[in-house]
């Protein structure tokens, strides 16, 4: 029957393309079934050639008459299957390019189902990509408009991506849910016989269904169940000869069996999903089968085996990371595949523990810097790249075009692979010219290795390395102390010029996350505030004074505190909770003395990883000219009320003013008093009023910013400060980025991080002297995504930023304090110690002592 009905709906396809396409009908229909059939078994390279071809000719060919938009409908249906499997692939920004030019076809041809389908689709990509709120936002798009069109095939599948959405999200319960309420869907369109030709489709559907509760059963604990239902799932994929679900079942297997205890069976199921991935070209399913083996390895005592397993997963990762252009994407993209870096600390971890001389220590640290820094040296190494003026334009240009033609050659090579029946004479002769390219392209590096190797630093950078820290970076009276924080333990790494120390501290990130939001209570509590949505509360002397104690110890253990010479210059890596917490404010007491505050022994500054110390100095030694005026201070900007109109504006501006102003509990206060800290540091800074230091009221704009900047003039200060409001989100996006509020924001916009790092300076430091501009969304692994980051891109190599809202007098204390010092040739970090070391012991007033006036005022970026 179903053989019937295939034969004449194609026959009718067929007369009706004819019409459309012309005398490429036949050719069109067979090359999308031939791409369709390759990509259902998993051959994603065959199928994308085949795929390709087919959606060129549609593009190609004049339809004589486009009969219910067939052709239209036709590019679509290729532009969708072409995302598909260019997802598989790991090509998600081609991917992301074919959904959306199939939805506006969609749309244009006024077809809900497939209108429907492609955002299901790009809810799936997105959700690949980590974005899970946009995910949903496709998801419930496509739920909404599949009530009119009633497709149930689509229905099934909507709901089993909602359940990976609540999957994801850790709401078991939910997903479960939803994962049935698909499974009902697919075995009830399979029972009706009218239905019948479609089965086959419904029958894949249910072994994903089958599939996904094994998932849930998985995480559930409910391990007999999980197996039980993946065997069945892996059954009717083997049916279905779907290779690449066959794969992600044996990889879901594989986990099942090693929570059952059964190791040999995991190594073998796991083993033949990554054979699978291998054959299909699935990389994602690659990296997950590979982490997973590496997992077995473990429970098996091959503790060798399990390190080359994990690393070739990070390969693996770092190579489809590599792949995507969008800078969001790719940050997004990592955040459920750090868990495979922590997996390879922990056991490297644990290994240097029992054998302390082989050099585990220093090969954790090695996966740390991959983990926390790539990204953010990735983008400073493009910013100092664009800025670099020793390049030749004509080395320049030859280094794109070798650039250009290997990746041309690469494409042309595995498209040349993929073919069923491929040229085996053109494959020698592609392989042969991309050989000469690759030589050709490594010369050249060799050369600007050696001609131009500050070029080649900034071009090709790479985390630093334990010999780097200790005989490039470092100075004699430096320490680098780098926090991993994990899910059940923290390694803190201790690095000097002859120290290195690998502690592991036995607290994971939830625990660790709790014990700073309560000492910070403490700390605000003395300031009579509140962190919004954190109440404060009274606390017994004995428990301020064990919590505070506890912090201390538990962080700078004793072996690691007795590494620290008094007076050395501390830079600290936190993660995750960490950032939140000035290490300033960490006390110890010795026996029968007062607390003793961090700050009084050491100057401290931040980094987001240790090799961004290497970058930025690297940057400054290639700094020629030091910028002719001192300071350019943007302060007491104009605020205003918004009006019933502009709160109602639906535009971007508008979503954003709504946004930051629920943060800032429903207004933007006014600021004069940062006029007068402002002009005092211009006294200090002995600025010329002809290079126009201060920028104030109206004129303190984003517009001014922006004109400045286009006239390059930002570049002409060496100390940029910004007294205004800041505010930071708890979710970054595309509407609410981290940003400074300077003057009518609803009117002339917020000068955003996305702003910032469209902005050119050469400055040794900028100070947001704002409320609260340290904290912006922690995206796990790049440190803390705000404006300090944006401001390093752009040109500084120092960021000084609040990490609680400051009270304002003692602001300008801080704030002038340490601009004083820096008047003075002090450093920075040193600069930021000697004001915080005055209002501790009383200089300004009894009442700054406490740590809620002086801590909150933090150096990120190289306190030298």
């Amino acid at each position: 029957m179903r053989r019937i009905w295939s034969l004449i709906s194609g026959v009718l396809l067929v007369l009706l393309l004819g019409c459309s396409l012309g005398c490429g009908a036949i050719t069109v229909l067979r090359l999308k079934y031939e791409g369709f059939k390759l990509a259902d078994k998993g051959h994603y390279p065959e199928a994308a050639v085949k795929l390709e071809k087919g959606l060129e000719l549609t593009q190609k060919t004049e339809p004589i008459v486009d009969i219910m938009d067939l052709n239209k409908r036709t590019r679509a249906a290729f532009l969708s299957n072409l995302g598909w499997v260019y997802s598989a692939m790991g090509q998600y920004d081609r991917a992301l390019e074919c959904y959306q030019q199939a939805l506006a076809i969609g749309k244009e041809v006024k077809r809900r189902g497939l209108e429907a389908n492609q955002l299901k689709s790009l809810g799936g990509l997105y959700a690949d990509l980590g974005q899970h709120d946009r995910a949903q936002e496709y998801y419930q798009q496509a739920l909404a408009i599949n009530k009119e069109v009633k497709d149930c095939f689509l229905q099934g599948n909507l709901l089993s991506s909602l359940g990976w959405h609540h999957y994801r999200m850790g709401r078991h319960d939910r997903a479960r849910e939803y994962f049935q309420q698909a499974l009902a869907v697919h075995r009830a369109f399979c029972i009706q016989p009218l239905n019948r030709p479609f089965e086959w489709r419904h029958r894949a559907g249910e072994a994903g269904d089958l599939y996904s509760l094994a998932c849930i059963h998985d995480s559930l604990g409910e391990y007999e169940p999980a197996r039980e239902k993946c065997q069945q799932a892996l059954a009717m994929k083997r049916e279905l000869k779907d290779r690449h679900g066959e794969g992600n079942a044996l990889n879901v297997l594989g986990i099942i069996y090693l929570h059952l205890g059964q190791y040999d069976l995991a190594r073998e199921a796991l083993d033949e999903s990554i054979k699978i991935a291998h054959e299909t070209g699935s990389r994602e399913g690659l990296w997950r089968g590979q982490a997973n083996l590496g997992d077995a390895e473990v429970k098996l005592k091959d503790y060798g085996q399990a390190i080359q397993y994990y690393r070739q997963s990070l390969d693996t990762i770092e190579g489809l990371r590599a792949g995507l252009a969008d800078k969001e994407n790719r940050t997004t993209f990592m955040q459920n595949k750090f868990h495979v870096y922590d997996k390879l600390i922990n056991l490297l971890r644990s290994l240097h523990e029992k054998e302390p001389t082989k050099g585990y220590d220093r090969d954790s640290l090695e996966i740390f810097e991959r983990k926390q820094g790539r990204l953010f040296l990735e983008e400073i190494g493009r910013s100092g790249a664009r800025n670099f003026a020793g390049l030749p334009e004509e080395v320049k240009s030859r280094e794109t075009e070798l650039e250009n033609h290997r990746n041309n050659l690469q494409i042309a090579l595995e498209k040349e692979r993929s073919k069923p029946r491929s040229d085996s004479s053109r494959l020698r002769t592609l392989e042969s010219e991309l050989e000469q390219a690759r030589t050709a392209l490594k010369t050249l590096e060799d050369e600007l290795h050696t001609n131009y190797p500050d070029y080649y630093a900034l071009r090709y950078p790479q985390p630093a390395t334990l010999a780097d820290l200790q005989t490039k970076v470092l100075k004699p009276e430096e320490i680098l102390m780098v926090y991993g924080v994990m899910r059940e333990k923290t390694c803190l790494w201790v690095i000097g010029k002859g120290v290195f120390l690998l502690q592991t501290l036995p607290v994971g990130d939830d625990d660790l996350a709790r014990k700073v939001a309560a000492y910070r209570r403490l700390v605000l509590k003395t300031g009579d505030v509140e962190e919004k949505g954190v109440k404060t509360q009274e606390a017994t002397k004995e428990t301020r004074e064990k919590l505070r104690l506890e912090l201390h110890n538990l962080l700078i253990p004793g072996q690691v505190h007795s590494a620290l010479v008094p007076g050395s210059r501390l830079y600290i890596v936190p993660t995750g909770p960490l950032y939140s917490l000035p290490f300033e404010v960490l006390e110890s007491q010795a026996p029968g003395q007062p607390p003793h505050y961090l700050v009084e022994d050491h100057a401290i500054a931040y980094l987001s990883s240790a090799s961004l110390l290497k970058t930025l100095r690297e940057a400054r030694a290639r700094k020629q000219a030091q910028p002719p005026y001192p300071l350019l201070a943007f302060a007491n900007p104009r605020y205003g009320k918004v009006s019933g109109a502009q709160a109602e504006d639906k535009s971007v501006r508008g979503l954003q003013t709504r946004a930051y102003l629920d943060i800032m509990r429903g207004s933007f206060a006014e600021l004069p008093e940062t006029e007068d800290e402002a002009r005092a540091i211009k006294e200090l800074l002995k600025a010329p009023e002809q290079s126009k230091p201060l920028i104030v009221k109206e004129e303190a704009s984003r517009s001014t910013v922006f004109t400045l900047n286009q006239a390059a003039r930002l570049t002409a200060y060496r100390y940029l400060v910004f007294a205004c409001h800041g505010v930071l989100p708890g979710e970054v996006n595309q509407v609410a980025q981290p940003a400074l509020v300077l003057s009518h924001p609803e009117e002339d916009g917020y000068l955003t991080m996305g702003d910032v790092f469209g902005l050119k300076l050469n400055a040794d430091l900028v100070s947001l002297s704002a409320c609260n501009t340290g904290r912006g969304s922690e995206i796990q692994g790049e440190g803390v995504i705000g404006l300090t980051r944006a401001f390093m891109y752009a040109g500084s190599p120092a960021v000084t930023v609040t990490l609680w809202s400051v009270e304002s007098q003692s602001a300008k204390e801080l704030n002038v304090g340490m601009y004083r010092y820096l008047s003075q040739d002090r450093g920075r970090a040193a600069a930021l110690r000697k004001i915080k070391r005055a209002l501790l012991e009383g200089d300004k007033g009894e009442q700054y002592r406490a740590p809620f006036f002086w801590a909150p005022l933090v150096v990120f970026g190289d306190g030298q």
